[in-house]
């Protein structure tokens, strides 16, 4: 996961495994660490954030998070506590979890609502680490998150923006806790550290070369041609630097005809004898010669 000195966060699914993270890149002059994550469009998902360095007294590590540009929510982190951010207050009893969205585009642009500055932070969430007093009192006060994420429509042309946007899904019952209140020791555009995420989908990050492509799956081997049933002497096919036929494996077919072959030469050849023998010495002689010369050949 990202992580600098004693600050980490991550994206998990709705089943807290994290998502995998590609091109980890560490900026410490800007005290920031960028990577991407996978998104698959009406995916849940959630934001957690911790920080190992305990401030003391009254003192303690905050969490800012921002989804495409827009600051949803602000939870305390320490060691001993992780913020975790899967569901913005819709209302005093419901929530709404955070997923994955298309991006919505058009050919209008009298429709379409994106601005320059959403489409720069279009597919990012960003965790801001900040220092925070708490002053020991909290706020009951109920308020809706995330009211400005809201489906912002594009512009055909920015379609290779990411493909992906944060949305939220259906309201279901939440119990909202009261907010700690205290003073930010950090302004916002000037956090202790920032941990930002570039989601997109799969397919693109591999297109752009950012997550590995899938191993090609290698092709079945041809099954063997059967030429068992040409003609002797067919130049047909392929074969190899000594004439004789490419495949590796003959099949039994061949193999057995071969065998046949052999045996009736062999028969053909005492037949031959027989009669040379019967017919006079130099009939027997003229058979031996010729036996000599086909094995040589053959050879």
């Amino acid at each position: 996961m990202p992580k600098f000195k004693d600050f980490e966060a991550h994206i998990t699914d709705e089943n807290w495994n994290p998502l995998e993270e590609f091109m980890i890149e560490e900026f410490e002059d800007e005290k920031l660490v960028t990577c991407y994550v996978p998104s698959v469009s009406n995916q849940r998902f959630c934001v957690t954030a911790r920080c190992h360095t305990r401030l003391g007294g009254s003192l303690t590590w905050a969490s800012i998070i921002s989804v495409d540009g827009i600051e949803i929510a602000t939870y305390g982190c320490g060691p001993y506590n992780t913020a975790e951010l899967s569901t913005v207050v819709a209302s005093e009893n419901t929530g709404r979890p955070l997923t994955f969205a298309n991006v919505k585009l058009t050919d209008n642009d009298e429709e379409a609502s994106g601005t320059t500055k959403d489409l720069e932070s279009l597919g990012t969430i960003t965790v801001s680490f900040v220092r925070f007093r708490a002053s020991g009192k909290r706020d009951s006060t109920i308020r809706a998150e995330a009211s400005e994420l809201k489906d912002q429509v594009l512009h055909e042309r920015n379609k290779k923006a990411g493909g992906h946007r944060a949305s939220l899904g259906d309201p279901f019952p939440y119990t909202v806790k009261p907010a700690q209140l205290g003073d930010f020791l950090d302004e916002e555009d000037s956090p202790q550290f920032r941990i930002m995420f570039r989601y997109r989908s799969i397919d693109l990050l591999q297109a752009q070369d950012i997550a590995p492509r899938p191993e090609p799956i290698p092709e079945e081997n041809a099954d063997p041609v059967d030429i068992s049933d040409r003609e002797e002497g067919s130049s047909g096919g392929k074969r190899n630097a000594n004439g004789d036929p490419s495949h590796s494996k003959p099949s039994s077919k061949k193999k057995r005809r071969v065998k046949m072959e052999d045996e009736e030469v062999a028969n053909m050849r005492v037949r031959d004898f027989r009669r040379a023998i019967a017919s006079g010495p130099s009939d027997v002689l003229a058979i031996v010669e010729a036996t000599e010369r086909a094995s040589r050949q053959a050879t």
